[in-house]
């Protein structure tokens, strides 16, 4: 069950941390640092084993959490291409080898997180969904706070993973160390730099060393006792094992928050559309592009009409009415609607129409079901005129990049090739938010629109909308002006 935004975030450099009088009690010997731990004080952690070794010693290859009486939550990278046959799950003993053949449950679903990069060790989060639910077993709840653990907060992890920094000693039974946040939802996690993303990932330890997670404690829970346990995490990587300077990484929970409730159910997915701004144009004809966005990816078919209207822009005059259905197959997250422009050389105010959303099939439900589209009035100037418009897009939880399509138009066709250069800017959207990119975009003597894309990350965090901006300069060919030389992209949180 997920916790209504109280607060547990991922991302900490260890001081040394009092156990909380809440936490479960950690007597003497090591996880690395730490002691043995009875697991009735801690039932909701999981070892995951494979199927098929008897022995549960030898079977154990990382941990978990259960978070639901049908879905573990685990790192990515334990079960990363696996086939759901070939793992199990058991909880509630101390001792690996107190599991019998009847304690281990089949899974018989294998969810990782679609943003997994193994070579970044980024979004290394799974889960996992029990063939057959756990009916009564203690779960945890999970926490939604991004602003949670701040700096300092105690924490506790745990798993049957190698207690030793310096060599190979796996244990029987189940360990766990007190440890502490040691960067907060905001910091730097000791010697990491740039390979440590506080977005989604928790630093945790002692600042000297000397307490951590290992291996085979992958997949772990780490957990904050505000006073009743909350998960904040999942044990995912780090430099070695409790050393100087190298704090645990965990994936932070919270990033995650939107995917683990469409996955495990809790919430339905969701489309909005988003907005387009182009230039009107002299002659010919123009294309407002319109993103509709499902927040994940789709599971089923998902079917949603849509239909055009006037607002101040006249059907038929000023654009081309169009209605239809959007269909999102298994797997995908956008499709986009284009809509006819017409052009004119009347001086006028810009004009507006909309694009709207119907009732969607498939589980899912409509967020947003308006799209704006505005025409740019550009007559009552002299000459060839290179303009970019403006887009705005929803942005999505995950799946595949969400693309923002920024318009760029010239008035009337050049008769030669026109050129211009293009750059993205940052604004309150960073590199984090969208890739950069820059080149050209060039019209033959016929054209009078092109098409800049910019990719644009999804994530799961509750924050403001964000904007950034495409530029063009240095335009040639046919004595061309740029009279709109910036476009801006909203991109709207949905969190």
């Amino acid at each position: 069950m997920r916790i209504g935004r109280i607060g547990v975030a991922l991302c900490a450099l260890s001081l040394l941390a009092s156990p909380s009088p809440s936490a479960a009690s950690i007597g003497g010997g090591q996880i690395i640092g730490g002691g043995v731990v009875d697991a009735a004080t801690v039932p909701w952690t999981v070892a995951l084993l494979q199927a098929g070794i008897s022995d549960s010693y030898q079977a154990q290859f990382c941990g978990g959490s259960l978070i639901d009486e049908s879905w573990v939550l685990t790192a990515a990278h334990c079960v990363d291409g696996s086939a759901p046959a070939s793992i199990e799950v058991a909880w509630g003993e101390t001792d690996l080898s107190d599991y019998t053949a009847g304690d281990r449950r089949d899974i018989d679903l294998v969810v990782v997180n679609p943003a997994y990069n193994a070579s970044q060790s980024t979004s290394d989060i799974a889960l996992l969904r029990l063939a057959a639910p756990a009916i009564g077993a203690t779960t945890i709840d999970w926490n939604a706070n991004p602003m949670f653990p701040s700096f300092g907060q105690a924490l506790s992890t745990y798993g049957w993973g190698n207690t030793s920094s310096t060599g190979t000693s796996y244990p029987d039974s189940l360990h766990g160390v007190d440890i502490v946040d040691l960067a907060g939802p905001t910091g730097t996690c000791g010697s990491y730099a740039s390979s440590y993303i506080a977005d989604h990932m928790l630093c945790a330890g002692e600042v000297g060393g000397g307490q951590d997670a290992c291996q085979g404690d992958s997949g772990g829970p780490i957990v904050a006792y505000v006073p009743q346990p909350v998960l904040v995490g999942d044990t995912s990587w780090g430099n070695g094992c409790a050393q100087p300077g190298y704090p645990g990484i965990w994936a932070r929970a919270s990033s995650y928050a939107d995917w683990i409730d469409q996955v495990t159910g809790s919430e339905p997915p969701t489309l909005a559309i988003g907005d387009a701004t182009i230039v009107e144009g002299d002659t010919g004809t123009r294309a407002a592009k319109f993103t509709v966005t499902l927040n994940v990816k789709a599971t089923t078919t998902i079917t949603v009409p849509y239909t055009s209207a006037g607002v101040s822009a006249t059907s038929g005059v000023d654009f081309t009415a169009k209605s239809g259905t959007l269909s999102f197959a298994p797997g995908a997250t956008s499709k986009t609607i284009s809509i006819v422009t017409r052009t004119d050389l009347s001086v006028e105010a810009n004009e507006t129409f909309s694009v709207g959303l119907g009732a969607a099939t498939g589980g899912a439900v409509v967020a947003d079901a308006v799209g704006a589209g505005t025409m740019l009035d550009d007559d009552g100037g002299a000459g060839l005129r290179l303009a970019i418009g403006d887009v705005a897009i929803a942005e999505g939880d995950h799946g595949s990049v969400v693309k923002a399509q920024f318009t760029v138009s010239l008035n009337q066709p050049a008769g030669t090739t026109v050129t211009a250069n293009f750059t993205t800017n940052a604004g309150s959207a960073t590199s984090r938010d969208f890739t950069a990119k820059s080149g050209v975009v060039s019209f033959t003597a016929t054209q009078t629109s092109k098409t800049v894309t910019v990719n644009v990350a999804r994530d799961w965090i509750p924050e403001g909308d964000e904007a950034f901006t495409v530029s063009l300069s240095g335009a040639v060919g046919g004595g061309v002006a740029i009279a709109r030389s910036v476009g801006t992209a909203t991109i709207r949180n949905d969190d």
